[in-house]
């Protein structure tokens, strides 16, 4: 027997919240048509009381969610506008107090060394066999070639 055909959770979309809540309204719907239904130390009334707080959490919960996104996405518009500006601000700065200056030093960016620059590499013969073709034009020879030498046939005296 496989231990996900006992998981209930596997059954449900798989959240034990969603999971929690689907059971909780299947036993009120049972216990409340069935009231003849006793328990020693558990009352319907009681199970009723908790069930409706666990729903006020869980709706408490995804509002907050909903305003968690609605703030990350105003953030994100902003980090472009307030980028710029600071950009603008700090060569401001620059021109006014100098390069140099400890003024300058604090707000200006860490320099980072750029990335070589990607050779794009051939994937296929054809494309390997133009890399290499532009390869070798692309290539200065350093050490001017020597014009060849004319030949002159030689001469012969002629036969008189």
């Amino acid at each position: 027997m496989n231990k996900s055909e006992n998981n209930p959770l596997e059954k449900s979309n798989g959240s034990l919240p969603d999971f929690v809540q689907q059971q909780t309204q299947s036993i009120l719907t049972v216990w409340k048509d069935n009231r003849r239904f006793e328990l020693k130390e558990t009352k319907f009334e009681d199970f009723e009381k908790i069930s409706c707080e666990y729903d006020k959490v869980v709706k408490d919960i995804e509002t907050r969610i909903r305003e968690l996104h609605e703030l990350r996405t105003t953030r994100w518009r902003l980090v472009s506008k307030v980028g710029k500006m600071a950009s603008r601000v700090r060569l401001g700065m620059q021109g006014y107090f100098g390069p140099q200056s400890p003024e300058y030093s604090r707000v200006r960016l860490p320099h980072s060394k750029k990335p070589a620059p990607k050779v794009k590499k051939p994937h296929n013969r054809m494309n390997m066999l133009r890399h290499l073709e532009s390869q070798r034009s692309s290539v200065v020879p350093s050490v001017p070639a020597k014009p060849p030498v004319p030949t002159v046939p030689a001469v012969t005296p002629a036969m008189p």
